[in-house]
């Protein structure tokens, strides 16, 4: 009968970095729960923003609705249309509304536009009308600001 030698195997086997690993595994599970967390929160804040922007229409505040707006943007009134700075637009909303002080605003629908946009069209109630309103915002850093907005008559 042949019996097997036992030899160790001195400096081939590597001490047990069973904290390091641990560690590691740790972090890398924390990590994808934040991920997982953090997910709904950005379409959340995306939705509160039109929230706020639905608001600030519905108050006729055009100074709050202009918080949402970018450096420039598009906005159709009626048949006026033009490119407007932030500055500018504001001016222009706020005459709006003091022409057709709203009564009520509710989005009927929104959607996303892809390329980190959305839309939203909504119907302006004032005392001189319906308004129909489109509102297109782009993802802008960590905030959905306002391209374009539009008042049509229903």
């Amino acid at each position: 009968m042949v019996l097997a030698r036992f030899v160790p195997l001195q400096g081939q086997i590597k001490p047990y970095n069973g904290m390091k690993t641990m560690k590691i595994n740790l972090l890398a599970a924390f990590s994808f729960v934040i991920a997982l967390l953090a997910a709904p929160l950005t379409g959340q804040a995306q939705q509160a923003e039109l929230g706020q922007i639905a608001a600030a229409i519905k108050a006729g505040n055009a100074k709050a609705l202009a918080a949402y707006f970018d450096t420039n943007l598009e906005i159709t009134i009626l048949t006026q249309e033009g490119s407007y700075s932030s500055a500018q637009a504001e001016a222009v909303v706020k005459n709006f509304f003091t022409k057709n002080v709203p009564s009520d605003f509710q989005i009927i629908h929104k959607g996303d536009s892809g390329g980190n946009s959305k839309y939203a069209i909504g119907k302006l109630q004032t005392a001189n009308g319906t308004f129909r309103t489109y509102i297109y915002v782009k993802q802008k850093g960590t905030e959905q600001l306002i391209q374009q907005l539009r008042f049509e008559r229903e």
